[in-house]
This record gives structure tokens, sequence and C-alpha cells, in this order.
């Protein structure tokens, strides 16, 4: 029999895995997760390697969170209407409240949201979205493009290395040879 402590999987995570999946859907991270359960985040990655479950809650709840996220985007992109219940008091013709309400259903409508629309745009066809556009340069009829040559004539101002022999005079363009 193995001493130590006794794994908490059974006790603490295990039985709960439903909430953890909603937590996952809700937003929270796994460190929120474990603290909530009272696991170490170690003990946590553990449990994540050893039971599928655990890791197939974690990716539902994420799953499910990432959809809603596309949807709600979607929707602020194209724009989309709701119905509102109104109450509204009733008045006599003198003007007073009657005590009476009325119910009404209004339709009310979001307008598209451009910020919205570029996000999606980028993040879904990047190739015909984005900030950056890249352009290619090239030599007449899409040949490589080829780098000038430049011919400079640098003097030496005195400080030239004088060598004898043929090669040097015409290295240096001068003859040394008075001959």
């Amino acid at each position: 029999m193995r001493a130590g402590r006794r794994s908490k999987w059974a006790s603490h995570v295990e039985p709960r895995l439903e909430t953890i999946r909603m937590w996952r859907k809700m937003g929270f991270l796994e460190k929120e997760i474990c603290e909530r359960l009272g696991v170490g985040v170690s003990n946590f990655a553990r449990y994540k390697l050893q039971y599928r479950e655990l890791r197939e809650a974690l990716k539902a709840g994420k799953d499910d969170a990432d959809a809603k996220v596309v949807d709600a985007l979607y929707r602020r992109a194209v724009g989309y209407e709701y119905e509102v219940m109104e109450t509204i008091a009733i008045r006599d013709a003198e003007g007073k409240l009657t005590g009476k309400i009325q119910l009404r259903k209004t339709k009310k409508h979001v307008t598209p949201n451009v910020l919205a629309q570029i996000y999606y745009l980028k993040n879904r066809c990047p190739q015909y979205w984005r900030d950056r556009t890249q352009h290619e340069h090239s030599g007449r009829d899409g040949q490589p493009l080829r780098p000038p040559v430049i011919h400079a004539y640098i003097p030496d101002n005195g400080r030239g290395v004088v060598r004898t022999g043929d090669t040097a005079n015409r290295i240096a363009g001068t003859n040394f040879n008075h001959d």
C-alpha cells in the first residue's frame, strides 16, 4: 500500500464533472476551477492525464463557451432583433394613475457593428481582409531584380601602398618604374 495522502479525484473532482464543465463554459480558468474544488493545480494536471472524462468535461465546456462567443460576435456583426416586454401604467382621462398596468411586447433592433464585422472578416478571410498587404517587386518580364553595379572612385589621398613590379603599377594606375 502506498503511503501519503489520498487522491482527491474520487471525493472532490469526479462527482463534480458536470459542474466543472459549466465552470469552463462560463470562462473559468483551470486555476480558478482548482481553487473552487480545493485541489492543487499539479494534482489537477495529473488528473487530466489520468482521466479521460475530466479532459472531455473541460473540452466540452470550452467548446460550448467558444461557440457562444462566435455566435455573439456574428450576431453583432450582422445585427439582430429581439423582443422586450414593456410594462405601461394606465392613466385615466385626467392623467391620474389607475393602478392598472398593461404589458406590451416591443421589437427592438440592434444595428450591425462595424468593428465586429472587421474582426470577423480579418479572422475568417485573412487573405482578403488584413491590414498589411504584401507587395512583390520584380524586374522586366517578371525576372528577379538585380542589384545595380556601382562604380566608385576612392582616392588613396597619399596613403596608397607602393609595390614594385608590373602588378603594383596596374593596381595603382601609375608607373613607378622610372626607366
